[in-house]
């Protein structure tokens, strides 16, 4: 009877424990600490990418134009040199007008608020923006004299 315990305790050992191990890897190098010293701020890098808080960087295409802060709508003229920009909930509520071929903000309107609404009328004539909680809508002229 006692054999009868043993052959099967012997294949279970061999078919279960007979595996090779190997020791862990140690090594005496440390991960690098980083240095205050040679961290990078978010923005504007001198590579020209932009650098997030979260240390992940944008290299943006083609041609960048400042504009003031928290822009959150844009709709180009018709004629397709301008460009309204609608900054809204950040600081100031207003409405920008870039020139696309120079770069270069050319107009600011003040609003009291807006929200995300902006669009030229189809002869470019008119540009019409939200007034948000005042359910207003704000109309800019463009007609010449």
């Amino acid at each position: 009877m006692r054999a009868f315990f043993v052959v099967p305790s012997f294949a279970i050992i061999l078919a279960f424990g007979c595996v090779r191990t190997v020791p862990p890897l140690v090594t005496n190098k440390r991960a690098p600490q980083s240095d205050r010293s040679q961290s990078t701020l978010p923005g504007k890098q001198p590579d020209g990418s932009v650098l997030l808080p979260n240390q992940w960087s944008l290299q943006p295409a083609g041609t960048q134009i400042e504009l003031r802060d928290f822009p959150i709508n844009v709709s180009v003229h018709p004629n397709n040199r301008f460009a309204a920009v609608l900054h809204s909930a950040y600081s100031a509520n207003q409405v920008s007008i870039v020139d696309l071929i120079s770069g270069h903000a050319v107009s600011h309107a003040p609003i009291e608020q807006s929200f995300y609404g902006l669009e030229f009328s189809s002869d470019g004539k008119r540009l019409f923006c939200s007034g948000a909680g005042e359910e207003v809508i704000h109309s800019f002229d463009n007609s010449r004299p």
